[in-house]
């Protein structure tokens, strides 16, 4: 790997756009509209690329503890998030804190001592009703509906 504990690769990339990887205010303009902001800012990675970079990570580096608040669990979006820290800021070891499953009001409670936190909110975290996890079977009128789809 490049420079650095986890993989060494330059942040300045984010902050500048060109006509390539869109505008330089951050919106996506002309033929970039239709890509993700992770294909224009080239922050696109497979599963196996990203436990790559977190394997590439130093034991003895500085820690920095970040904190995941979702209301899932992240699974995958870790090992994506501890990669993408891993080289934005090389020479240090992120370590990513994740809450309990469903409880993304107590996680941001509990959150405490971290340098950073990124927060994922779906809309049953603002209301359970909008969530279809939560439905008991027959407890909803269109339940029969749902479930026959």
């Amino acid at each position: 790997m490049r420079n650095g504990s986890c993989g060494g690769r330059n942040a300045s990339h984010l902050s500048r756009g060109n006509a390539r990887e869109g505008r330089g205010d951050g919106a996506l303009g002309g033929r970039d509209r239709n890509r993700s902001v992770g294909a224009v800012l080239n922050m696109t990675m497979k599963l196996a690329e990203a436990l790559k970079v977190i394997q590439s990570a130093l034991p003895d580096s500085p820690r920095l503890e970040v904190a995941l608040l979702c209301g899932f669990t992240p699974l995958h979006l870790e090992t994506f998030l501890r990669a993408h820290l891993c080289r934005l800021f090389p020479g240090r070891s992120p370590n990513v804190q994740t809450g309990l499953y469903g409880d993304l009001i107590g996680n941001l409670q509990r959150a405490a001592g971290v340098s950073a936190a990124v927060v994922v909110i779906e809309w049953p975290d603002l209301d359970p009703r909008l969530g279809l996890r939560r439905l008991a079977a027959g407890s909803h009128p269109n339940c029969r509906i749902f479930l026959a789809k």
